[in-house]
């Protein structure tokens, strides 16, 4: 699931993880699995399924190519052989490609004491320090992630959520991830994102038996409409999409109005012209006057 959800919102992965620095995607990006499945053939274990590893090809603004190593711990458990296998990732691309490769891990577990984030090596005066950042997500702030709009914001959200349902009673489950749903209904995202999203909150945001399947369902049906014919991810999209159009229209009036205004336009002319109240017309006056 992680895999799927770096796939379809990867410039929102990028703008959310690399803030700090800027990538040419209309020059294309790449997903190279093939090329870490041939330098480090995974074999199945116990933990198997439990971590997520991602290498992808991009371009920097001055034409470089960039590749990054994305890996990602699923599970609350302590994999003490990480920064020896991150190692290993590193070296062999580096060492058959012949290109750097910058590293970012992303511990999606709910152990509050796991914090892998470097091999070391020394044998008889031979020292190796390999370090690279990591993103636990057990710390990231739930206040900051509401007020951040990129979609994978809602994703580190979604597994924040996860960690709460087994403390919580059946109806406090299903409200939880109805509030999930709902931002997602509020912030009027693009219908991939939205259909990614809910996968996602599918996937990670498990309810514990049918009947609260069916309470969740209803709940989302309640703020949406047409919810005969089709299903909760298309009716969100159908109104994330009217909504946008109505906001849209909003902003058009508002502008409308504050340029009438300071062209002298009289309330009463206004009214008429955009179909608007006289306290809203007193209300963008208020806003614009010195």
């Amino acid at each position: 699931m992680w895999k799927g959800i770096i796939e379809v919102l990867l410039p929102d992965f990028l703008a959310f993880f690399y803030s700090d620095q800027t990538f040419d995607l209309d020059k294309g990006y790449e997903f190279l699995d093939k090329e870490l499945e041939e330098i480090y053939p995974f074999v199945g274990g116990q933990h198997q399924g439990r971590r997520v590893d991602k290498l992808v090809k991009v371009f920097d603004t001055t034409g470089n190519e960039q590749w990054l190593l994305i890996h990602i711990e699923v599970q609350s458990y302590r994999d003490e052989n990480l920064p020896l296998r991150m190692f290993n990732y590193f070296y062999r691309i580096v060492d058959r490609y012949k290109t750097p490769v910058s590293t970012l891990v992303i511990l999606a577990d709910s152990n509050p004491r796991y914090y892998p984030a470097e091999y070391r090596y020394s044998v008889y005066g031979t020292n190796l320090l390999y370090s690279y950042p990591t993103y636990k997500v057990l710390d990231q702030s739930e206040e900051e992630l509401v007020k951040n709009d990129n979609p994978f914001a809602t994703v580190i959200q979604i597994v924040l959520t996860a960690f709460k349902l087994n403390k919580l009673t059946n109806i406090e489950q299903v409200d939880l991830k109805f509030s999930l749903v709902r931002k997602l209904y509020d912030k009027g995202y693009q219908p991939k994102t939205i259909r990614a999203l809910m996968l996602f909150i599918r996937f990670y945001v498990k309810l514990g038996n049918n009947n609260m399947n069916l309470l969740f369902d209803k709940k989302v049906k309640h703020i949406v409409k047409n919810h005969e014919t089709m299903g909760i991810e298309e009716m969100i999209i159908q109104e994330a999409k009217k909504r946008g159009v109505e906001q849209g229209i909003e902003r058009k009036v508002l502008e409308a109005t504050k340029k009438m205004v300071q062209e002298g336009f009289a309330t009463t002319v206004i009214c008429k012209v955009l179909d608007v109240t006289p306290d809203f017309v007193k209300r963008v006056k208020s806003k614009i006057q010195p």
